[in-house]
């Protein structure tokens, strides 16, 4: 999901670029909830699972923050090119 959201800041189409922005954390939050509800013990690799899953999240949230930041320097050039 990380790769699909790092094409997106490429991609010159704002719907889809607004679906992956929207989709990465909701997907990789959704992976984190039902890993981190799984009854197992604490010595199990299920744990290490839930952090690399932690690491995906704050990383999909830094590549949303990014692409946000990209809408906004594409609006401020297509505005600036629009005046005289």
């Amino acid at each position: 999901m990380l790769v699909a959201q790092v094409v997106g800041l490429f991609l010159r189409a704002g719907a889809l670029r607004l679906m992956l922005l929207v989709a990465g954390p909701l997907l990789i939050g959704a992976m984190l909830a039902y890993v981190s509800t799984r009854p197992v013990r604490p010595d199990e690799g299920v744990n290490i699972g839930e952090g690399v899953l932690v690491l995906c999240l704050v990383a999909s949230l830094g590549l949303s923050a990014l692409a946000v930041l990209v809408e906004a320097v594409r609006t401020a050039r297509a505005q600036r090119s629009n005046h005289p």
